[in-house]
């Protein structure tokens, strides 16, 4: 059967669309209220809130988002990125629009972090900012992921594959060693250059 645009029927500019819009319960700080429904109902509604995530905040577990993009250890620094040449950025830019930071190899991280892979082979993009690839070192020294980040706490009880934390920012359980573009962890002063300040 062949299909053209002309008969396919498309939603008039300005109809009224016919979703559901959810309201989570938050809590003083802001964060969503970790309900106690375990259902497969409320699973099947996690699963929408982490797709969300990965869309919108870089999200990744084994089973959603870029599996590129997950580490297992959950360190998620820059010394086991695929985008790192020795210890300078291949994307990330400095001040000057065209100059690699140079990383921090223990704790610096940002949103574009991959698994090293030698199948995957990179180029010197250097096309985003600092504030864009929301390029931290963190405080701790070791590296970020959800079992770091203040966002999440014990799940109330595990999903049906595992997830053992649940995150106050999409709302959902996540595994200790995923993590998204803003993840809490504390983080060192750098400059408009990723230095140290």
């Amino acid at each position: 059967m062949e299909y053209s645009l002309s008969k396919i029927a498309l939603a008039k500019p300005g109809s009224e669309l016919k979703r559901r819009v959810t309201t989570p319960e938050r809590l003083p700080s802001g964060l969503c209220k970790q309900p106690a429904d375990v259902s497969p109902e409320r699973e099947k509604y996690e699963n929408h809130q982490r797709l969300r995530a990965a869309n919108e905040l870089d999200y990744a577990d084994r089973y959603t988002g870029n599996p590129r993009t997950v580490d297992d250890d959950g360190d998620y620094v820059c010394g086991e990125c695929n985008k790192r040449e020795g210890s300078k950025c291949l994307q990330v830019v400095r001040s000057d629009g065209k100059t690699a930071i140079t990383v921090n190899l223990k704790a610096g991280s940002c949103r574009y972090w991959e698994n090293e892979c030698a199948g995957d082979p990179e180029a010197w993009c250097l096309y985003s900012s600092i504030d864009l690839a929301a390029y931290g070192i963190a405080a701790n020294g070791v590296g970020w992921g959800c079992a770091r980040c203040p966002f999440s706490s014990p799940a109330v009880q595990y999903d049906s594959v595992g997830r053992s934390l649940y995150c106050g920012k999409i709302d959902a359980r996540v595994f200790p060693n995923a993590c998204c573009a803003i993840n809490g962890a504390k983080v060192v002063t750098i400059n408009k250059d990723g230095d140290r300040s």
